[in-house]
């Protein structure tokens, strides 16, 4: 009888500790729920941040199609600026019955 009762308080001792874990674990899982709601929530968060990136780098695209517009423009002025140079440059000056018609300015 000695025995039985021994076992039993062995058997009151490992259902304590086995409380005491449930207890710890019950209390570790709202802490991991809490935690679970946080990284929820900036997910939510970093989902928009991603979106206005997204939004920036559709504009940022937007503008470089334009600015290469501009320079393919700016290319073809000076081509036609550079034609002209060269085509005014192979005229002769007018001619004036005193001789060169080009003034200088002192």
């Amino acid at each position: 009888m000695g025995n039985g009762v021994s076992i039993v308080r062995e058997l009151e001792g490992d259902f304590i500790e086995i409380s005491s874990d449930i207890v710890v674990l019950l209390a570790d899982s709202v802490v991991l729920k809490s935690d679970v709601a946080a990284l929820l929530a900036d997910s939510v968060v970093l989902k928009s941040d991603v979106a206005a990136l997204l939004a920036d780098v559709a504009t940022l695209y937007g503008d470089v199609a334009v600015l290469l517009a501009d320079v393919t423009t700016l290319k073809s002025d000076v081509v036609t600026t550079s034609a002209d140079t060269k085509s005014l440059s192979k005229k002769s000056p007018p001619k004036c019955a005193g001789g060169d018609a080009r003034l200088f300015f002192i």
